[in-house]
């Protein structure tokens, strides 16, 4: 979900990556999306550690 930098986005989670490459994921409950116009998927290592890698692999407008 996309918010400036400096602020703090909530995070969905690691949703690992599906055999086929696709994927569809539900966003939570709690998450307000009249704040958030913007979907982000990063490639994360696997570390244990939530934080953003920096490396977006798509980002997008949320249409919904």
């Amino acid at each position: 979900m996309g918010r400036p930098a400096s602020s703090t986005a909530p995070r969905s989670g690691s949703a690992g990556r599906p055999p086929d490459g696709h994927a569809t994921l539900p966003v939570p409950d709690n998450i307000d999306l009249n704040e958030y116009s913007v979907v982000d998927v990063s490639l994360q290592p696997y570390n244990g550690k939530p934080d953003h890698s920096g490396d977006s692999l798509v980002r997008g407008t949320y249409a919904g």
